[in-house]
């Protein structure tokens, strides 16, 4: 799932660095109903309807807190009605959102949820998004189009829309560009604009109202051409620029400004006094906002939606609509932008503020489904969250930049700074402000804000990066790697894409899997290699990663999919040390990879799956169980008959799919995660009936996640770990699981500010520590369906007790007392109980609870060496007899030969 940032972090360098006078930034912009904000690392992120994509997370799922596309290396964002572009710090452009008359400029005009190349556009300067058709100018001064071509808004000759870049006719010396809905406009180097398409308002300033499908240079009210002109804007039906002196210009019809000779629209650019010197201009659909020189903005136009921003949201066409107000409670303004009925604006401290139409807002009546707001109020951009499997380990990324890590941790996979299992979700040492994490099959990484990698767990084979060969429990930093924009961690490797598109690795290299062109490990970061043909080269332009137990894969910009490493599935080449393509023809252009144990999986751009390597198991998805490869005799198979997938993650044996419909499918090797035994084996794609509204998914080895739409975490499959954090260390779930937080109310969320009323699990939390002599192990009971997990309900008729108990399957039971409520327990007292065994699990702990949390220390400053073998249990009940009748106790877990606890297995 993609990361996101706050967004004073976001904004940070746009206020640390002089603008130069007049310049509008396109640092933000806004559509008919969603905006892009562009981050100080070149990352974008999207905020509003998704119907068509616009947010570019590959589904269509809308939402009022921003969110980070896969975007790296921008410069410029802009905004059309329903699809975005992005011009890169390379000159590319990258397209996506709605297509329907071929704005994305890829050759189709079928919509895209994820950003997409243009193709044969390079050296790009500048672009510019209109309703239904894009512009770009490019460094040797010409301009092309593409999109709805009716009026002629492509200016190239004619009337034909066209899906590809197309150079409009006898433009040169272009540095600036803007479009309108059925009209463009192009600022010269000599101050000069052009305009070309529709005309029926006089949007194009030539004194006529005929359209033109070539470029009219704009003239003033008595014929002069427009000169001196700094900066340029297009609205609906009207077009807006500022010249050297600060004048702001305007012409068109602006639906709700009359001239003085009272008439609607003008057809020549006219002077619009009533504004203070401005530096920086920006239109909506029907209303403009102006920047000047002091840093206060200015709006007029339509307010119906209070995008003016005066506090008031109803309009009058003989006053204030023409008049120009100061936008209220808004100072020092750095940038602005205007989507069709909202406004936007960054202030100098990096806040980000907007007012106007806001189709979804956190309090959407379903009956009037949206709401606006007359004032500016300050966007909160945070991270959305996301969750990522090792081998028996997991992680989360909280909305707050802060991990959270449960399951096995032998090796420190947990980066708590201890070596104890955790089957709840607990904070990894140290981290925040991150934006990315991944987990190899016993380490983790995170991809912080400032774009460098920290690293734990298990280094015995150089995966830390840290240029040593040992474990370690707390995060360290990776050394000299700088400028990430997306990590990947393998079985004993791991991977990083940097932001000029280049690929780095460290790790295990037994087979090449680093892609260096040696085999031999390397503790510190190392730059992957391609080979084409003789020619060997870096491997670059690569805008996704993946690692398996002893492979790589990579997909590059245009769609191309790279692997190195141990490929036995391939009889030609079994093992390469340099990155080699995927031959052309047998997948479609890729956007995303997955690894598997020995498996590959490929996400085209159309939305279906492709796969190669082992198929014992039918993790390929195509219905057999023959091994398949990219080179050679065989070919890459499609899994299944899927389409419509947005998302996709490989475990050992098993693939899963999350589809832009929120439904997840699995298949492969599935003991652990079907709901019979027929189903453990499947070799095409199945749904996961349990999920719904699902937003991300991962896989383990035997285990997988999925992230809801509301911030909630569910796992399913091998638990013996606590990988699921279901705080119990059951062997296997087949139906998802909702994890647990050892630190929030309960429910594990990644994203706080999404309300939920999924109900509280009940659920056993097992916190532990210590030593070999002394183990302190404590636990909190969640009892009860606590809607939204805010509080424990008390059992009607007084509180009941809680209690510890230890059982050997040969030697009894031992029996330690609690008490009511969550009071302290007594110092450990012992009675045998000779009531025989308990059951292993109690599957319904009862109705009611607890009214608070209940910790408690088991066997402190005890020697626990003698209790090895020992099950221990937590319970509650009005009596023990309460307790063992109603089987209200589940097994937490085992203490081991060291006296330490260890996973149930």
């Amino acid at each position: 799932m993609a990361s996101r940032l706050s967004i004073h972090a976001c904004i940070l360098w746009l206020c640390a660095c002089a603008l130069p006078l007049h310049a509008a930034t396109p640092m933000l912009d806004g559509g008919a109903d969603h905006s892009l904000f562009l981050s100080g690392d070149g990352s974008v992120l999207a905020v509003g309807s998704d119907a068509s994509g616009q947010l570019g997370q590959g589904r269509t799922l809308s939402t009022e807190t921003p969110v980070a596309t896969r975007l790296s290396a921008v410069q410029r964002v802009a905004s059309g009605s329903t699809h975005n572009l992005a011009l890169k710090t390379d000159g590319t452009v990258w397209a996506w959102g709605g297509n329907l008359e071929g704005q994305l400029g890829d050759g189709s005009t079928i919509s895209r949820s994820l950003p997409q190349q243009v193709a044969g556009l390079a050296g790009v300067a500048a672009i510019a998004a209109g309703e239904y058709h894009s512009l770009a100018a490019l460094q040797d001064g010409s301009v092309r189009a593409w999109g709805n071509n009716r009026d002629g808004q492509l200016g190239d000759g004619g009337n034909a829309s066209r899906q590809t870049p197309t150079a409009v006719s006898g433009l040169t010396g272009v540095t600036a560009v803007a479009a309108g809905h059925d009209h463009s406009l192009a600022l010269k180097s000599d101050g000069t604009v052009w305009a070309w398409g529709g005309n029926y308002w006089g949007q194009l300033g030539n004194e006529t109202d005929t359209d033109s499908n070539v470029p009219v240079q704009v003239r003033l009210n008595d014929g002069t051409p427009l000169a001196n002109i700094v900066a340029i804007a297009a609205g609906h039906s009207f077009s807006v620029a500022i010249d050297r002196d600060g004048n702001v210009l305007i012409w068109g019809y602006l639906y709700y400004d009359e001239t003085a000779d009272a008439t609607e629209w003008v057809y020549s650019a006219w002077y619009k006094t009533d504004v203070p010197l401005a530096q920086a201009v920006a239109a909506g659909n029907d209303h403009v906002l102006v920047l000047d020189r002091d840093g206060y903005l200015w709006a007029w136009g339509g307010n119906y939606y209070g995008q003016i921003g005066n506090g008031t949201d109803s309009y009058d066409d003989t006053v204030t609509s023409i008049t120009a107000y100061p936008v209220s409670n808004l100072a020092a303004v750095r940038a602005i932008a205007a989507g069709q009925n909202h406004s936007l604006a960054v202030k100098s401290d990096g806040t980000v503020w907007r007012w106007g139409f806001s189709r979804y807002a956190p309090d959407i009546d379903p009956e009037y489904p949206y709401r606006f707001y007359s004032l500016p109020h300050q966007v909160s951009v945070d991270n959305g969250g996301a969750v990522s499997a090792g081998a028996s380990h997991s992680l989360a990324l909280l909305a707050d930049g802060t991990v959270r890590a449960w399951g096995d941790n032998a090796d420190g996979q947990l980066g708590d700074g201890a070596l104890m299992v955790n089957s709840v979700a607990a904070a990894v040492a140290g981290l925040a402000g991150v934006k990315q994490v991944a987990a190899g099959n016993y380490h983790g990484l995170a991809l912080l804000a400032d774009n460098t990698v920290k690293a734990w767990g298990a280094g015995r084979d150089g995966q830390l990066g840290n240029g040593r060969r040992i474990d370690v429990s707390s995060p360290v930093s990776v050394n000299g790697l700088t400028n990430v924009q997306r990590i990947a961690a393998a079985g004993m490797h791991s991977l990083a894409i940097k932001t000029d598109g280049t690929v780095w690795a460290w790790g295990n290299n037994y087979y090449g899997q680093l892609g260096n062109g040696a085999y031999e490990d390397k503790t510190e970061p190392v730059q992957v290699y391609a080979k084409v043909g003789e020619t060997v080269r870096p491997l670059t332009n690569i805008v996704a990663v993946c690692g398996g137990d002893w492979h790589s894969a990579a997909v590059d910009s245009s769609g191309t999919v790279w692997h190195w490493g141990y490929s036995y599935y391939d009889y030609d080449d079994p093992y390469s040390y340099y990155a080699r393509a995927v031959p052309t023809g047998r997948i479609p252009a890729a956007q995303d990879v997955a690894c598997g144990a020995e498996f590959t999986l490929a996400l085209a751009r159309a939305g279906t799956v492709w796969a190669w390597g082992n198929n014992y198991f039918g993790q390929l998805g195509d219905g057999t169980d023959i091994d398949s490869y990219p080179a050679g005799t065989s070919y890459s198979l499609q899994s299944g008959s899927l389409d419509g997938v947005v998302a996709i993650a490989a475990g050992y044996y098993h693939s899963i799919a999350l589809k832009g419909d929120g439904t997840v499918w699995r298949w492969g090797y599935s003991y652990y995660d079907a709901p019979t035994e027929t189903d453990y084996y499947a070799p095409e794609p199945v749904r996961v009936t349990e999920l719904s509204q699902i937003a991300a998914i991962g896989a383990g080895d035997w285990h997988s996640l999925a992230l809801r739409t509301d911030g909630t975490v569910l796992g399913w499959g091998f638990n013996y770990a606590g990988q699921l954090a279901d705080g119990t260390y059951e062997e296997f779930r087949s139906i998802p699981q909702l994890a647990v937080n050892s630190t929030v109310n309960g429910l594990l969320d990644l994203d706080t500010t999404v309300a939920n009323n999924v109900a509280c699990p009940v659920v056993v939390q097992a916190e532990k520590s210590g030593s070999v002599d002394a183990v302190t192990a404590g636990f909190r009971l969640y009892v009860g369906e606590q809607t939204n997990c805010t509080s424990l309900r008390k059992r009607a008729g007084g509180g009941y007790q809680v209690f510890v108990a230890a059982l050997h399957p040969t030697q009894g039971m031992f029996l330690l007392k609690g008490v009511e409520n969550g009071a302290s327990l007594p110092a450990p007292t012992w009675t045998q109980y000779l009531g025989g065994p308990l059951p292993v699990f109690a599957a319904n702990a009862g109705a009611g609870g607890l009214d608070e949390h209940v910790q408690a220390t088991l066997i402190d400053g005890v020697d626990t060496r003698q209790l090895a073998g020992f099950d221990v249990y937590v319970g509650y009940g009005t009596s023990e007899a309460d307790m063992l009748q109603n089987q209200r106790y589940k097994r937490i877990f085992t203490l081991g030969a060291d006296g330490r606890p260890v996973a149930q297995k």
